[in-house]
């Protein structure tokens, strides 16, 4: 039997000997390897150098728990960001998860690969609270609109003053509009190509693979409306290679296109002329998700226009939207729709004529009014809609007449009555009786008989 620890595998630690920086090379080569885009190969890459610079090119095995919860005590109060706008504030929340996830997946590698202990096991989670996205508003959005066209005011000497139109305003207009009608990433836009954009069908394609720009490369269709499909149109036209389909779709100068960078800085440029803050390319694509969800669309389809692997983002739009649940299940019920109540037995089977009749559901739910503070004929007007929907087009009939009669300048109630009298669904209006006119005879019926009785006559 072989007791020499130096040929048996399960104790060999070649760790104790490896550098760090050679590790992250190992590392980052593994990443590569398994199919990641350059961007997030060169996120982990950037991460790992910057921890490596802090800690130095120490042995792997001899970095511990609590010299890595000091390094992310460092980047949390001490370490100055360098960034190209000069801004020196400190990292976000966001941040320094992102530089906790990579230390994770790192020594998880090195763990698996050499048979060391992960000192991340030790090392909490930095608390990381998303915050709620701020979509455009409508306003903003055609403010930025308005400034492609036109350059700034000019105010000279001894002439009036002048505005003179953007060489870029059709291209400006048509990214913005692009942006917003797809919802597509800044590196998807910088990937697409003039054969990429159907302008009939109003069709983007967003290329499989690295080349389209999309996130872990998974390729799919978008598309545009019939003003953003225009725009681009427009603009394509009045470009020499608007027709070569390996052409940008979109270009700076020289035909070169563009990337996510240089998108950035014109956007910026865009909304800074506008007077709209906090702009930047991906917030186009949350307004996107979160106007598509208040406008009806599902989450299922917003998934696959996003081009999310997971429903969880979606989901985060979706609460933002604040998508009422209760109110769609309503409107979509089976049970409901299918009217399966016909099938139950008993003197309450029916739930829409057990004593809380639906125009109290529909007053508060659909019409969204407060019945305290609706006149007389507006009540009658709901009850007869409630009915009407309910295909009970006498009662409807009934309602509807009554808030007629009790306004006639009240325009919808006489329209939705007339309509069902039109169809055949109801008797005729000269047929039936004056409801207000049978109320007013019984009550007076009902009046003289309570005095009939009373004692001043006996």
């Amino acid at each position: 039997m072989n007791r020499n620890p130096s040929n048996s595998f399960s104790h060999r630690s070649p760790s104790n000997s490896l550098p760090l920086l050679t590790a992250i090379t190992g590392f980052v080569n593994y990443k590569t390897a398994q199919g990641l885009s350059q961007r997030s190969v060169d996120s982990y890459k950037r991460i790992l150098d910057q921890w490596a610079e802090y800690e130095g090119n120490r042995k792997i095995a001899q970095i511990t728990d609590s010299e890595i919860n000091k390094y992310l005590v460092y980047m949390r109060t001490e370490y100055v960001p360098r960034r190209f706008s000069g801004n020196t504030r400190a990292l976000s929340p966001k941040s320094l998860r992102n530089i906790w996830i990579t230390l994770c997946s790192f020594f998880t590698w090195a763990h698996t690969e050499f048979r060391f202990e992960n000192p991340m096991k030790s090392v909490p989670v930095p608390r990381f609270q998303k915050v709620d996205v701020e979509p455009f508003t409508q306003e903003e959005i055609e403010r930025m609109l308005k400034v492609c066209t036109y350059s700034r005011e000019a105010d000279t000497f001894m002439r009036r003053k002048f505005a003179m139109r953007r060489p870029t305003a059709n291209r400006d207009q048509a990214i913005i509009l692009t942006l917003l009608d797809s919802g597509i990433r800044a590196s998807e836009f910088s990937s697409l190509r003039v054969g990429d954009f159907d302008a009939k069908r109003g069709k983007l394609e967003i290329r499989h693979g690295v080349e389209g720009g999309a996130k872990g490369g998974k390729g799919r269709v978008v598309y545009l409306g019939k003003t953003a499909r225009h725009a681009v149109w427009r603009y394509l036209a009045e470009r020499e290679d608007g027709t070569d389909p390996n052409a940008p779709l979109f270009t700076v100068r020289r035909g070169r296109a563009f990337n996510p960078g240089t998108l950035r800085h014109l956007i910026k440029n865009i909304a800074a002329r506008a007077g709209v803050k906090k702009a930047y390319p991906h917030k186009f694509r949350h307004t996107f998700a979160i106007t598509y969800l208040r406008s009806g669309g599902d989450v299922f389809t917003l998934q696959t226009l996003l081009g999310h692997g997971s429903l969880d983002m979606v989901r985060h739009y979706a609460r933002i939207a604040q998508v009422d649940v209760e109110q769609a299940h309503r409107r979509a019920s089976p049970v409901d729709n299918w009217r399966l109540f016909r099938f139950l037995e008993g003197p309450y089977a029916d739930p829409f004529h057990n004593g809380l009749y639906s125009d109290v559901i529909t007053l508060t739910n659909e019409a969204l009014v407060d019945i305290d503070k609706m006149p007389t004929e507006e009540i009658y007007y709901w009850r007869g809609m409630a009915k009407a929907n309910l295909e009970d087009w006498d009662g409807a009939a009934q309602d509807l007449r009554r808030a007629h009669l009790l306004n006639p300048n009240f325009l919808p109630a006489g329209k939705e009555l007339k309509r069902i009298h039109s169809l055949g669904l109801a008797a005729s209006l000269d047929d039936a009786p004056n409801p207000l006119f049978t109320d007013l005879v019984s009550s007076q019926k009902s009046y003289f008989e309570t005095i009939a009785g009373s004692p001043i006559f006996c």
